[in-house]
């Protein structure tokens, strides 16, 4: 599972880091195959090499009309680029100059990588900090949902707070 999150700089090849600690699920090897491509809301998704073909074959398109099936397809497989991360090269990883306009990143600014379990993104930390102030939701009242849900409980049931204290 991919965790953390970090801030790393693109430098003038337009190559940065992924850290370490994002690879340890893969105890012991020293290179790392991944393949990256555009994502949701702006950012770049990284995904181990064999995932991503599981993850399409995998995906229902049912709720999707055929327009948006060729649309989803085209632009989703079309920018796919394989990466190679070495341990030894600092878990450096090369992003294509169209990927990165794609995500309003530009060579010698910051780039935003964020572990999302079973793929990692990168973001230009502006459109990212933008999508956290425009979502507009409540973490903790999904994140009540998750806690809820290990604890057993619907997300049908009804909160219930603890009683009022008489002041004793």
């Amino acid at each position: 599972m991919f965790i953390g999150r970090a801030e790393h700089t693109l430098d003038d090849k337009g190559r940065t880091s992924i850290p370490a600690k994002m690879l340890e699920m893969f105890p012991g090897q020293l290179q790392f195959r991944f393949n990256i491509t555009v994502g949701v809301n702006g950012c770049l998704a990284m995904f181990p090499a064999g995932d991503l073909e599981k993850f399409l074959l995998g995906f229902s398109t049912s709720r999707l009309g055929m327009e948006d099936r060729l649309y989803l397809f085209r632009e989703l497989i079309s920018n796919i680029h394989p990466v190679n991360v070495e341990y030894q090269n600092k878990n450096r990883i090369t992003i294509p100059s169209k990927l990165l306009d794609k995500a309003g990143l530009s060579k010698g600014s910051p780039v935003l990588i964020i572990g999302v379990g079973r793929w990692i993104e990168l973001w230009n930390p502006d459109r990212y900090d933008e999508y956290v102030k425009g979502y507009g939701g409540d973490f903790d009242r999904v994140a009540k949902l998750f806690f809820g849900s290990l604890l057993g409980f619907d997300s049908d049931e009804k909160e219930h707070t603890a009683p009022a204290s008489d002041g004793q």
